[in-house]
């Protein structure tokens, strides 16, 4: 809930200007045109019906983005955790200002794999050189590659640019569950808080909840119809949710093509998932595909799947079988991103460890304590092996204490902005309103195609 005192700390972004709210009701329709024809004699006027839709478009007609773009979403569902910083929001803002350019929406990215496949993403933001499109551009002859793929040096990998990341709230989600339903609205002004605070600028990012953007649920219901049941039923997720439960639904049977529906509304090119979305991902692909030979050549570009950091794969404290998660009964098994300091601190000390000397980076042998050095290097901008060098020679009580006090100096900054957002329901608002606007501007292009293709009038 978020309380009526106010805090001494200010958000760290200026607040927005207002501004109207997107129009949701655009026209798809070619307006009538009159021509008038002169003779010798006479004057005739002749009226021009609007053109029918082909169901079927030429890959010409409308051509292939060839600008990438990075769509990623994270659910509004309760506390956000050290799992769900590390393995998402850290690696959103390190996209983020790899990706972004002042004063120009658009980015350079050399890719590290000249082949052009799925290419991975590390984190730290090294293995992407970026620079500006206008410096890169100036390596072309003429303007005719303004946005176009380029191809670099021999050695030096493909050039690809990227318009602006786009992180959603996926509220909608949510819905799927009883625990996303329980309290949304808070959850969701809570989310929006969190990821502000962990560095995800409105201006550098589009920030915005997926509700407030009504083409994902047109698009989704488009996408159903083709989609064969028989893939959707063997999605691993919804066996496991659905497996010996009440509540199981079409909501979970449909997610995976909302989620496709989240990606495809904005044409977008690459997303950081985990392990756990890899087949979510796949079908979305197959979805996209199947769209390009129904209705409409080459229009959905295939999607890359980001894999994220090493460091990112965050583990429960007290049984590193299971990742960290909110849903674990038990509190001490994970860090979340808004524990007062104490509380860090003895989450920490209880960790599961072992009773081996020194520390070592042994994932076989040492998972508890391969998991407290990858957190270590995580929040320290470090390696697990440099972590574990440096304290080699340390006791147990000694890493802990130098982790606890890593981890109190990198959360406790996030965990007070937050709370101070948390006061500030107004702009928080704006900040949703302000990126809907952009998603939806984004989104009802993307639309129109989508009907006229399909004959919906």
């Amino acid at each position: 809930m978020f309380a009526l005192r106010s805090l001494s700390l200010t958000p760290t972004f200026s607040p927005l200007p207002t501004f109207p709210p997107p129009s949701l009701s655009p026209s798809y329709f070619t307006p009538t045109t009159t021509t008038t024809t002169p003779t010798a004699t006479t004057t005739a006027t002749t009226t021009t019906s609007p053109p029918r839709f082909s169901r079927r478009f030429s890959s010409r007609e409308v051509p292939l983005t060839e600008q990438k773009r990075v769509f990623s979403g994270i659910q509004p569902t309760g506390t956000v955790h050290l799992g769900n910083y590390l393995g998402a929001i850290q690696q959103w803002k390190r996209l983020q200002e790899t990706i972004f350019v002042p004063n120009n929406n658009d980015a350079v990215l050399h890719n590290p794999n000249p082949r052009g496949t799925v290419s991975r993403y590390h984190g730290g933001g090294s293995q992407l050189n970026l620079r500006k499109r206008g410096e890169a551009m100036k390596e072309s002859e003429g303007d005719s590659t303004q946005g176009k793929v380029e191809k670099g040096a021999e050695g030096s990998g493909e050039k690809e640019v990227f318009k602006k990341c786009m992180f959603s709230i996926v509220d909608l989600h949510s819905l799927t569950t009883e625990s996303g339903r329980d309290g949304l609205y808070d959850n969701t002004m809570n989310m929006a808080a969190m990821l502000l605070a962990c560095g995800i600028d409105p201006k550098k990012s589009i920030l915005f909840n997926q509700s407030k953007v009504p083409g994902h649920s047109e698009l989704m219901w488009i996408l159903s119809t083709f989609t064969p049941f028989n893939q959707l039923n063997s999605m691993v997720q919804f066996k496991e949710k659905s497996r010996g439960s009440k509540d199981s639904h079409l909501g979970l049977l449909s997610y995976p093509v909302l989620m496709a529906a989240d990606i495809l509304l904005y044409r977008a090119t690459h997303v950081p998932v985990g392990d756990d979305q890899t087949q979510h991902l796949e079908l979305a692909n197959k979805i996209s595909s199947r769209y390009n030979r129904l209705f409409h050549p080459d229009f959905f570009s295939p999607i890359q799947s980001m894999k994220m950091a090493d460091t990112s794969r965050v583990l429960s404290l007290t049984d590193v079988s299971n990742k960290m998660s909110k849903s674990d009964p038990l509190p001490k098994s994970r860090i979340d991103m808004m524990d007062s300091n104490d509380l860090i601190a003895k989450k920490i000390k209880k960790a599961k460890t072992d009773s081996y000397e020194g520390i070592s980076y042994d994932e076989a042998e040492r998972p508890e304590l391969a998991n407290l050095i990858r957190i270590f290097a995580a929040v320290s901008e470090s390696t697990p092996n440099a972590i574990a060098k440096q304290f080699a020679t340390s006791d147990m009580g000694v890493f802990k204490t130098e982790l606890t006090a890593a981890l109190v100096g990198h959360i406790g900054p996030i965990r007070d902005t937050a709370l101070a957002l948390q006061q500030n329901p107004d702009y928080l608002h704006d900040v949703l309103n302000e990126g809907a606007a952009e998603a939806q501007d984004i989104a009802v292009e993307t639309l129109r195609h989508v009907r006229e293709a399909t004959g919906l009038v």
